[in-house]
């Protein structure tokens, strides 16, 4: 279990009403982690962001290599490529676990299809494969 901090002030407010029930706590459980789960989206949504503007630079000169396969992007980098989107998925969630993957068709008007490993939104994702 992890462990998070909270300012002092608000530490001693939940503790004064924690006596009030036992929802209350279920409450405050549940609301952390859609703070904690909101902040992990934003951040995926800007990197990825940062791994299609990459892909964008880099197109033209993708075009010329990888026509008609698929790229992965992360930290702004080509680190792998594949005919089978769904081969080059799988490599990089096993080389990159638990960070932003962006995967690319290659065309000469490609459009982003991008996936990255946090787990929950990796299966809402891939879904459609």
């Amino acid at each position: 279990m992890n462990v998070v901090h909270l300012d002092q002030e608000l530490s001693e407010r939940i503790e004064a009403l924690k006596s009030t029930g036992a929802d209350f706590e279920a409450k405050i459980h549940s609301a952390v982690n859609k703070a904690v789960n909101d902040v992990l989206d934003e951040w995926v949504d800007q990197k990825l962001d940062q791994e299609r503007l990459a892909f964008e630079a880099q197109h033209a000169q993708l075009v010329d290599t990888y026509l008609h396969k698929y790229v992965a992007f992360h930290e702004g980098v080509l680190v792998d490529a594949d005919e089978s989107e769904r081969q080059l998925y799988i490599r990089a969630r096993q080389r990159f676990q638990h960070t932003v993957v962006a995967i690319f068709p290659v065309d000469e008007t490609s459009e982003m299809r991008a996936h990255h490993s946090t787990r929950t939104q990796l299966a809402s994702r891939m879904k459609g494969n």
